[in-house]
Formats: structure tokens, C-alpha cells, sequence
């Protein structure tokens, strides 16, 4: 078995996604082709992409507390949504980022006919995770003044 049919293996069983495991497995191959790779979290229940170093471009997925399987496709969408965005500018500020890697994750989600039954799931989540990020700069802010 490969580390692409481990992870797949993984995020179908600790991120109760079985049931989603063809459409799944499509997206993760997306995403490998491009030359990101993909590997879960336990430690914290945010994701993240990260792009340290060219040679190791890297989706970390948290399936730390899911609660809706589906979620974890979404943040796996805006997640390779960052790398889409291309290299971070020092002038673009984190909120227009969070914006941008959403918007490549719309164009994401076009690709894939089934998950746009899900699509209200999926305005959803990105809602919470936009609203959620405008709350913490807000925050962050008024501790600055």
C-alpha cells in the first residue's frame, strides 16, 4: 500500500468519510499531481497549508474533533486553495489570503459534480471559517489600541 491509499485510508476512517471515499480519492489526486502533499494532525483542530520550502509543500488536515465529515473536504479544498494563490507577498494581508485560497476552493469545488450536492454544506463551513477569521483580526486589532 502506498502513502497516498494510507491517506486516504486515514481521512476515510478517522474523519468518518467513507462514504465519500471516491470522490475523495479524486481530489487528494488533484492535489498530488500538483506536487502538494497531504498529511493529517491530531495536535490542533485547525489545518493548514504550508509552504516553507519549495521541495516540501504541504496540506496538514486536523481531524482533531470532526464533527461533520464534510468539513474536512471543505478545509482540504481552501487548504490547497492557498497554494493556488501562489507565493504570499509581504504587502498581502492574512484576511485577503483566507479570501483568495476560498475563492480558488469555489473553483474547486465546480470540478467535482458530486460534492456540489453538498453545497450548502459547503457555504456553510466557509461562512464559520470567514467569520471566524474576521472575529480573531477584530480581536487582534482592538488588543493594539
Amino acid at each position: 500500500m502506498n502513502s497516498r491509499d494510507r491517506l486516504l485510508n486515514e481521512l476515510c476512517k478517522n474523519g468518518n468519510l467513507e462514504d465519500h471515499r471516491v470522490p475523495l480519492s479524486c481530489l487528494l489526486d488533484l492535489i498530488i499531481e500538483s506536487g502538494v502533499k497531504v498529511s493529517t494532525r491530531y495536535d490542533k483542530s485547525s489545518s493548514n497549508y504550508e509552504a516553507y520550502f519549495e521541495s516540501d509543500l504541504r496540506i496538514r488536515i486536523s481531524l482533531l474533533n470532526v464533527v461533520d465529515p464534510l468539513d474536512v473536504i471543505w478545509k482540504i479544498m481552501h487548504e490547497f486553495g492557498h497554494y493556488l494563490s501562489g507565493k504570499r507577498e509581504p504587502e498581502d494581508s492574512t484576511m485577503d489570503r483566507e479570501e483568495q485560497a476560498w475563492i480558488h476552493a469555489d473553483k474547486i469545488l465546480q470540478q467535482f459534480p458530486y460534492f456540489l450536492s453538498f453545497k450548502d454544506k459547503y457555504e456553510a463551513c466557509k461562512q464559520n471559517c470567514l467569520h471566524s477569521y474576521r472575529e480573531y483580526f477584530k480581536l487582534k486589532n482592538q488588543g493594539h489600541n
